[in-house]
């Protein structure tokens, strides 16, 4: 474009989407610390998981027009059974830090959007 500061920021998120993508999701507080298989993107550099509210929004913004199955994988990433093993159907997870608002959360509305 004519423009180098949003030439400069688009460059930026290419970069940026680039270092997210990941094939396998890695963290200390899930399956003992174990890589869960998972051709999707990662939060962040220092957050190395899938948080339901973040990658729904960017699949919003523009994660799902420029990637759309590694979007599609990562949001799937997301959909559980039930803990208690006996409540039939999938559902969004809600991620630490959303306040406990349990049955009530930000994260699944901004996901099933």
């Amino acid at each position: 474009t004519a423009s180098p500061l949003f030439d400069a920021l688009f460059a930026m998120a290419q970069q940026e989407m680039a270092d997210d993508r990941v094939e396998a999701i890695r963290d200390p507080a899930f399956n003992d610390g174990k890589p869960v298989p998972c051709a999707c993107f990662e939060t962040g550099e220092r957050w190395p998981y899938v948080w339901t509210r973040d990658v729904s929004f960017a699949a919003d913004l523009a994660l799902a027009r420029l990637e759309p199955e590694r979007t599609r994988n990562a949001l799937r990433f997301k959909l559980s059974a039930a803990r208690d093993g006996q409540t039939p159907g999938v559902f969004v997870a809600q991620d630490t830090g959303s306040g406990g608002s349990w049955p009530i959360s930000s994260d699944r509305v901004v996901w099933f959007l």
